[in-house]
């Protein structure tokens, strides 16, 4: 199988991901986000509504797909969320990996920014980040501990205050080994 390149690893000094050859020791993709398939999620479909602040508008424009990242502007989207349906079925032991990464953060007002990944109404990953802080990048690997049906949503959750970048790369799930 011909290996594919993640360009956008390259502005880490990450290099190139290629795909391993189909082999009963490799795991295989099971499910990897498309860029496009996200779509902002509103008060009744966030689990973490909670963190949701009354003035929670995320404009148009303040998000967008660039090529295979997501990218949200947390000047005028201060709280965001972002889902996409699983084109597959989940089982328990599958592998999800990710990259999430910020510009530094920057506010007149010290605090903390907060992310969080999740399957269906499930928590499966967060992190957070002191304001101010430099630019940052999580690599993540999170293993599910349940199975999750086909159509169930995976999400990005996202609040912090001040003017700054998120990008989400792609989100893959690598079948159990």
């Amino acid at each position: 199988m011909a290996g594919r390149c993640l360009p956008w690893l390259s502005v880490f000094g990450m290099g190139c991901v290629e795909a391993q050859p189909a082999d009963s020791s490799v795991p295989t993709v099971v499910f990897e986000s498309e860029a496009a398939a996200w779509r902002a999620g509103g008060p009744d479909d966030d689990p973490l509504a909670a963190h949701r602040p009354v003035d929670d508008g995320c404009p148009s424009g303040s998000w967008s797909v660039e090529g295979e990242v997501l990218e949200v502007e947390s000047g005028p989207c201060h709280y965001a969320w972002f889902l996409q349906p699983l084109s597959s079925a989940l089982a328990a032991g599958d592998v999800l990996r990710f990259d999430l990464w910020h510009t530094g953060l920057d506010a007149p007002e010290l605090g903390e920014a907060h992310a969080a990944l999740l399957v269906g109404p499930k928590l499966v990953w967060e992190g957070t980040a002191p304001i101010p802080d430099e630019p940052r990048l999580w690599s993540a690997e999170v293993i599910l501990d349940e199975p999750v049906p086909h159509g169930e949503f995976i999400g990005l959750h996202l609040h912090n205050h001040g003017d700054n970048v998120w990008k989400l790369g792609p989100v893959v799930v690598l079948s159990a080994p």
